[in-house]
């Protein structure tokens, strides 16, 4: 059984314009998930229903369920009860700071003080996220004088510190320079390795996949092709739906193509494979 499940869910918005049609997906324990798509593919909204935002703070028509190992089913949770359990973090940080923390350290704690958590263990807690994010710099910063990208770091750090079980981000890294994505993503390559289930939604396929078991690509509110990451960025059907590939897995296409290399099992998706596949 899926540590994780998404049975048969719909969701339209208050307008009516649907938004998720019919969507199954199964996530097991400590896999780091894929979900990419042109924009409006539903990405976002899919994250908000798994974080308890959609319907209770958005509200609309929604149908299907939604199971965690831990919980049982959780389609009609509040997004309160789901703290610890599932954690989300928005592509855009101002929106998840919470405006009334005065430090950096202050932002971080915001939800373990919600939690309740002790403060001997709270203080640990961060300390240690704040390590991770090479953030103790700027623990007594106010969170308003930061960069978009170290305000995306913190936004991060303030759910992480909370060790949820399943964690959802929604373009983590689109703020980031090079740097910052690469400490990010090594990150959630460690939590994964925790046992922390992850589903990033992002478009730099080529850096993400080289953490992802597994990828789906939605595209008008509906799953429209699932599979490890050679696989999926490989197929056809991203074609058919003019859905952008992996730019390595491209170019070695129409290398294959051109006859300039052979074809050999699988396509390079990350810069890693494109190197081993092109000095082949």
């Amino acid at each position: 059984m899926a540590f994780l499940s998404i049975q048969n869910l719909s969701y339209s918005y208050q307008d009516g314009s649907c938004a998720l049609r019919n969507i199954d997906m199964a996530l097991e324990k400590g896999k780091f998930y894929l979900l990419t798509g042109p924009t409006g593919a539903g990405k976002t909204t899919l994250c908000l229903v798994l974080s308890g935002i959609i319907p209770h703070i958005l509200s609309g028509e929604m149908e299907g369920e939604l199971r965690l190992d831990s919980l049982g089913s959780f389609s009609q949770r509040l997004p309160s009860e789901l703290m610890g359990h599932i954690g989300i973090v928005f592509d855009k940080p101002i929106t998840q700071l919470s405006g009334i923390e005065e430090t950096v350290f202050e932002e971080i704690a915001f939800g373990l003080e919600n939690l309740g958590v002790p403060q001997k263990q709270m203080h640990e807690r961060i300390e240690s996220i704040l390590t991770d994010l090479r953030l103790q710099s700027l623990k007594e910063r106010s969170p308003f004088s930061l960069s978009g990208g170290e305000q995306q770091k913190v936004a991060i750090a303030s759910i992480l510190v909370m060790n949820p079980k399943v964690l959802i981000l929604d373009e983590p890294i689109s703020q980031l320079d090079p740097r910052g994505r690469r400490e990010i993503l090594h990150l959630l390559g460690t939590l994964k390795e925790r046992g922390v289930t992850i589903l990033c939604v992002e478009h730099k396929i080529e850096e993400v996949s080289e953490y992802a078991d597994y990828v789906f690509v939605m595209d008008k509110g509906q799953v429209i092709l699932e599979g490890v990451p050679q696989e999926v960025f490989a197929s056809d059907v991203l074609d058919e739906y003019q859905i952008g590939t992996s730019i390595y897995t491209k170019v070695a296409k129409e290398a294959v193509k051109s006859g300039i290399v052979p074809l050999g099992d699988s396509y390079p998706v990350t810069f890693n494979e494109a190197k081993i596949w092109f000095a082949r």
